[in-house]
């Protein structure tokens, strides 16, 4: 076996078929077995590759028929997969820790184990882990992603007690740091996620996982919002406060973060527990993070699609009064049209003038929203108001929206009011 053209062994020990004796491969087996039968068969010391050669290689080295070439290649998968690579692979490991060869030999190594049995992956990753050559997680599980489909690599890791398996992960999430490019650790801090996830205490360190991830660049797989949400309730169940669960990871060594939180509230707004997301977001400064726009983006558009105008006036006002952040035009337009929606034309009136008391710029197209509000709802006076300060900000509106206003205006006796409003326009236009 060899390992970056480095010779490991210039013999495979292995028992025999009958179990009297070692087979090195230097010997005539007696019985027809898997180690070759009465076929001779003699290792290479001279190879160079780590690779098997192919069966042409093997006839002109040995002068072997190609059947017997087969059989013999059989023979060796049957050892990868019934003899104790675990200690094999763990040599390896400690050998290669030592030397820092390429990360490309190592993985073509994996290849080879993990085509032979995927039944090994947790037992390699158990030599890796008993090695601390955590960095080699990346390409052991680029070299068996379809392994990973059936099972999770990281289970064996709850034969160990909570405070040592937390030990680990962390001694894992800081090796993973260095790593580039970034976009290797997609798996692991999938599986990694997924497997915290699932435990039995997943929280505050499936919290710390998800921060490494989102830090590192790495989107998690979709179901990870659905298990983070049902975890965190159980949590909550236990009448457990969001700050309390979140200062938790000051016990792991982690800082509660935004991005975090804010994956959290829009993992729990997918599956409508928008209660539960406000929540978190009013613990967030009590835990050391301080919200950000898009900590609210989340809450707010699930209120808007519930149509809950009340929560959603109190988290703009709660935004830019508490915090300073600026609400993006493309929030202001929804929070108007859901207002619009439900016939609630005078809290979107009040919001516009909240954010233009704040400093806040409002788009033209917020305006004209809220004009045919206005006039849908038949309240040409307030209509007129809103047009008049407009103006007085440089916007003109549609001239269909503009002859309405005036002709609602008129017909409602406020003659007064619509040649105000037709006197600015004119200015404006001249």
């Amino acid at each position: 076996m060899f390992l970056n053209g480095t010779v490991l062994s210039t013999h495979l020990i292995v028992d025999c078929c009958d179990g009297s004796d070692e087979y090195d491969g230097s010997v005539i087996c007696p019985n027809t077995c898997i180690m070759g039968g009465n076929v001779p068969y003699k290792m290479v010391n001279h190879a160079t590759t780590g690779d098997l050669g192919s069966v042409d290689t093997l006839k002109n080295r040995n002068g072997i028929k190609f059947e017997d070439s087969v059989q013999k290649l059989k023979g060796f998968a049957y050892a990868l997969t019934h003899f104790n690579f675990k200690k094999m692979l763990l040599g390896a490991i400690k050998l290669r820790a030592s030397f820092c060869p390429s990360r490309d030999s190592f993985l073509q190594l994996s290849k080879i184990h993990f085509s032979s049995s995927s039944g090994l992956l947790e037992d390699s990753f158990r030599a890796i882990v008993e090695a601390k050559a955590y960095e080699q997680i990346p390409d052991l599980l680029s070299a068996s992603k379809e392994s990973c489909l059936n099972s999770n690599p990281f289970s064996f890791l709850s034969s160990f007690t909570q405070i040592y398996r937390t030990q680990l992960i962390d001694d894992i999430l800081r090796s993973f740091i260095p790593v580039r490019p970034r976009s290797r650790l997609q798996v692991a801090y999938s599986c990694l996620l997924s497997y915290t996830l699932q435990s039995d205490s997943p929280l505050p360190l499936a919290l710390a996982i998800l921060q490494r991830t989102l830090r590192s660049g790495c989107v998690p797989v979709p179901q990870t919002r659905l298990l983070l949400s049902s975890s965190w309730l159980d949590h909550r169940q236990q009448s457990q406060s969001v700050c309390k669960i979140l200062l938790e990871m000051l016990s792991i060594g982690y800082n509660p973060d935004c991005g975090t939180c804010n994956y959290l509230i829009t993992s729990l707004c997918k599956v409508d527990q928008w209660k539960e997301a406000i929540q978190v977001l009013k613990s967030m400064a009590g835990a050391g993070c301080i919200p950000d726009l898009d900590s609210y983006v989340s809450v707010v558009d699930a209120m808007c699609e519930l149509r809950r105008t009340t929560d959603v006036a109190e988290l703009m006002r709660e935004m830019v009064t508490k915090f300073g952040l600026n609400p993006r035009q493309e929030m202001v337009l929804k929070v108007a049209a859901t207002m619009r929606l439900n016939k609630e034309i005078w809290r979107a009136v009040e919001m516009i003038e909240f954010l233009q008391r704040e400093g806040i710029h409002v788009t033209f197209e917020s305006y004209e929203l809220v004009v045919e509000g206005c006039l849908e709802c038949r309240e040409f006076v307030l209509a007129g108001k809103v047009v008049t300060e407009m103006t007085r900000r440089g916007y003109i509106p549609y001239i269909r929206v503009r002859q309405k206003v005036i002709d609602g205006l008129a017909g409602a006796g406020e003659w007064e009011l619509a040649y105000a409003v037709r006197e600015r326009l004119a200015e404006l236009n001249s």
